[in-house]
């Protein structure tokens, strides 16, 4: 009932936001489309009691709360479509939360880059896919264990992460945060846990193993970039890649449009697009390992050897793509990444 619902409110969000964010100057502020939202890594969900933003003028803006959160790092979560259309750049954030695998409530006041938000909803964006502009569309909030907030501003094919902040313990009263259950905090809590998370995961969280470093972690920058290559002559058309840190780019292999981020996280997976020599085109899913992928980086990038390549070799017949990441003639073939490759008529 849960995803149907946040699939019915996605795709209201998307049919209000067909057009294109533009800018809207009132009173020398600016303005913008956008919308909240919230999320959470899948397996670590949350509770999220009170969230909203203050902005420039003085205005809430209500971050989707009053509900469980677990979509998965970087994902888009629930929305709320209601207030103006164009709203102001938000300045503050004010979060109170449960972290269900820990037991614990957090709280967080939060000064946000103002003017790097400002600066982020002007910029133009390509869509890959129809070539028109597009802008940023949502803030989305990620709250993990340990107290980790970390936002993002999601467009069509980007995202991008404005900060990352830690929030503060705190006690809050669990019959005035859900006044509606008839369970008591412990009930309410080991309820959510068997119905959100694994059990292997839960296994481990009950034996006090939580990662807690592993969301930090995950916003390391590397110097990367993808290269396609073909048995037979092609042209390479772009690559759309989201990382492990939840940000999202796109690497035009004509080189016309550069990526808006300078360095990348670890790839999580990629969709790459070609055309071969008869003019047909393809495109394919890779989907990353993570343990293999982090632990191929980490041998080849070395003080001498700071950039790696992750090449996407394509088959003869379009029907087959071998991955491997290298430098300096040192190549590891990434093994376990899982492919899938569409024709223009899938």
């Amino acid at each position: 009932m849960k995803n149907k619902l946040k699939i019915i409110l996605l795709i209201c969000s998307c049919s209000f936001l067909q057009g294109s964010c533009q800018q809207k100057n009132t009173a020398q502020m600016n303005k913008f489309e956008w919308l909240p939202t919230e999320t959470a890594p899948k397996n670590y969900p949350v509770y999220l009691y009170k969230a909203y933003f203050t902005a420039e003028d003085n205005s809430y803006i209500r971050i989707p709360d009053k509900r469980t959160v677990y979509y998965g790092w970087g994902e888009i979560g629930s929305i709320h479509i209601s207030g103006d259309d164009y709203k102001a750049v938000p300045k503050k954030m004010n979060l109170i939360w449960l972290a269900y695998t820990e037991n614990k409530y957090y709280k967080a006041e939060v000064e946000l880059p103002y003017k790097k938000i400002d600066s982020l909803f002007q910029l133009e964006l390509k869509d890959p896919k129809t070539k028109n502009i597009q802008h940023f569309d949502y803030i989305s909030v990620g709250i993990a264990p340990g107290g980790m907030i970390t936002l993002w501003m999601i467009g069509t094919a980007y995202q991008i992460e404005i900060g990352t902040y830690y929030g503060t313990k705190t006690e809050v009263d669990f019959k005035e945060m859900i006044p509606t259950t008839n369970l008591s905090e412990k009930e309410f809590i080991n309820s959510t846990l068997k119905d959100e998370v694994s059990d292997t995961v839960l296994k481990e969280i009950k034996t006090g193993n939580i990662p807690f470093d592993r969301w930090k972690n995950y916003g390391k920058k590397y110097n990367w970039k993808i290269v396609l290559s073909h048995k037979e002559e092609f042209v390479p058309g772009q690559a759309k890649i989201t990382m492990v840190n939840g940000e999202q780019d796109v690497q035009y292999f004509d080189n016309d449009i550069k990526p808006i981020l300078e360095s990348w996280a670890l790839p999580s997976s990629t969709r790459i697009q070609w055309q071969d020599k008869n003019g047909n085109l393809f495109a394919a899913k890779l989907l990353f390992d993570e343990q293999e992928t982090t632990k191929a980086f980490k041998t080849l990038l070395t003080e001498n050897n700071k950039e790696v390549v992750l090449k996407a070799h394509i088959g003869t017949f379009n029907d087959t793509i071998k991955t491997t990441l290298s430098n300096n003639g040192n190549e590891i073939e990434l093994t376990k990444t899982q492919i899938k490759v569409y024709s223009k008529t899938d």
